[in-house]
Parts: structure tokens; C-alpha cells; sequence
């Protein structure tokens, strides 16, 4: 660590003394003196900030220049602090899979003392084992991406970046899954309440949902089942029931292909909700109705 310092305009100068303190208002400690009024700067060798204290955290350091005169007389500048806060809190954003890669992308770091970024990968292609894949010392360079990965369950992996100060002071991100298999968010329904309760995947990679629907049907509240392909795309969507309230709960594939979904009618042979039991063919078509129950 080098300190320098503006030169003395004294003419009646005699030495510059550098101390240091643990604290601001602590006993301070002799480090150098120096008679070379031209001489400003002085250089510690083998520097380290991170100093470890009692409670295994980094404290603060504080440095002064004292300037004596022939008189003996002496004037002490400002108090300089140095303190190795390790590298502010970074982020590693959600990891996008196009085209057999994984797209990473962190937040760029801005502290002054900033060194480097390290990327490191685990997974079960190298038995989850944390491994340095990249690093850089341009603070602007914040994207990686991963090349030849595909579909397969073995291409589940988990990222991290380390942010690390010239001090060798690091920061690590949270952990970020890379996942390979395909990822959808979609909503489906109308302009009134459309709710999914169960939701199973299909020999084809398909998925059904089953719920209820007040914007599509007979105007009530109709059991709806809508299957959808492996990306979230809208393949068919049924609707059941009559002219009140019927909803679908509970949902599952049977042996033939077809769907059994249970829920409850206010449609069918009672004058109160009665337990509805539905089932249906592959693709949606009702194959059979029962509503069971009493008066009540």
C-alpha cells in the first residue's frame, strides 16, 4: 500500500512522522519518520487489509501525518481510513436455455477496489463438485454462456459468482439453477374467474388440467379440462355441466387414456350440490356423468 501526501511549505520544517491507530480516537503507533521534505509518499510492503480480528471480522485502520517543525512543534493532518468491506452484494439473474446453451448474466459490480468475477458450475457431469469455468477482470463484462447442452436430465446444473476485491476479499452470489428442460408461464381463461385445480402429465408429454370455468359453458360455473403441450400451448379446452353451479376439483388419467375428474353439481337431480363424478375419452369427450347424494 502506497500513502502519499502533499509536501510541507515550511521553511522551517523538520520531519514528517506517518502513524497509525486501530481506531479514530486510539493511541497511534509509529510507522516511519522522515526528514526529506520533498520525500511524499511512503510504501508498505506486502500490505493486507484483511486483518482478522478477535470475532473473526475485518476492523478498520486509521493513519495520520504528523509534520514537526525546527521549533518542535507538530501538526497532525486529517485521519485516513482504510477498511476492507468485502465486495457489495452481487446478483446472479435467472439463466435462460436457447439453442443447447445456458445464457448466465450477473449484476456488474461498482466498488472502487473491484478485481475480478468468478463463475463457477456444478452439476451431475462433474459429480456437483463446484468448478472455476470462467472469470474476467473487466467490470463491464457481465454475460457467459455454456455451450452444448441439451435435454437430457444430466445437464441439470446450479451456477454461482464470486465477486472478489484486490484484496482477495469475496462475495458470492445465491445459486442459480441452469436447467435444460423446456419452461413455460402461461395463463388461460376468459374474462370472468377461471380456477385449476389438479394437473397431471400425459404419456406424450402433454399436460391436463382440471378446474372450473365462469367464462366459458353453459354461463354458470362449468368443470373445465384443458390439455396443454409440453411448451404451455393450448392443444383443446372441454367444458361440462349445465345451468348452475358444476366444478371439477380432483382429476387423473385412467388405464384407457381417458380422464376421471370429481368435484360437485348444483346441475343434476337435486335441488342442493351433490358430488360429481366425470369421466371422459383421450381427448376430452364425456363418456360418462353420475352425481351422487341426497337432499341436502
Amino acid at each position: 500500500m502506497t500513502i502519499s501526501w502533499e509536501p510541507s511549505q515550511d521553511w522551517d520544517f523538520i520531519s514528517y512522522r506517518l502513524q497509525y491507530s486501530d481506531t479514530e480516537s486510539g493511541e497511534k503507533t509509529n510507522i516511519v519518520t522522515i526528514s526529506d521534505i520533498n520525500t511524499i509518499s511512503f510504501e508498505i510492503p506486502g500490505f493486507d487489509s484483511t486483518w482478522i480480528s478477535k470475532d473473526l471480522q475485518p476492523f478498520e485502520r486509521w493513519y495520520w501525518l504528523e509534520t514537526t517543525d525546527h521549533w518542535g512543534q507538530s501538526t497532525d493532518s486529517d485521519g485516513y481510513m482504510v477498511y476492507d468491506e468485502p465486495p457489495s452484494q452481487g446478483m446472479l439473474y435467472p439463466i435462460i436455455y436457447e439453442d443447447d446453451s445456458f445464457f448466465i448474466s450477473w449484476k456488474q459490480n461498482q466498488d472502487d477496489d473491484f478485481a475480478l468475477y468468478r463463475l463457477f458450475e456444478a452439476g451431475v457431469h462433474n459429480y456437483n463438485i463446484p468448478d472455476e469455468i470462467y472469470f474476467t477482470v473487466n467490470r463491464g463484462d457481465t454475460t457467459f454462456s455454456v455451450s452444448g447442452i441439451n435435454t437430457d436430465d444430466n445437464n441439470y446444473r446450479y451456477y454461482q459468482i464470486v465477486y472478489e476485491d484486490i484484496w482477495g476479499s469475496q462475495t458470492l452470489t445465491s445459486v442459480e439453477d441452469g436447467i435444460s428442460y423446456p419452461r413455460f408461464f402461461k395463463t388461460f381463461g376468459g374474462e370472468n374467474n377461471d380456477i385449476g385445480y389438479s394437473v397431471t402429465q400425459t404419456p406424450d408429454n402433454d399436460y391436463i388440467a382440471a378446474g372450473y370455468t365462469n367464462s366459458f359453458g353453459s354461463g354458470s360455473y362449468d368443470v373445465l379440462l384443458l390439455k396443454i403441450d409440453a411448451d404451455g400451448n393450448e392443444i383443446w379446452m372441454k367444458t361440462f355441466g349445465g345451468g348452475y353451479d358444476d366444478r371439477g376439483y380432483s382429476m387423473q388419467q385412467t388405464q384407457d387414456g381417458g380422464f376421471i375428474i370429481a368435484g360437485y353439481s348444483y346441475s343434476f337431480d337435486s335441488d342442493s350440490y351433490d358430488m360429481l363424478l366425470l369421466k371422459t375419452d383421450a381427448y376430452g369427450n364425456e363418456v360418462w356423468k353420475e352425481v351422487y347424494g341426497g337432499t341436502e
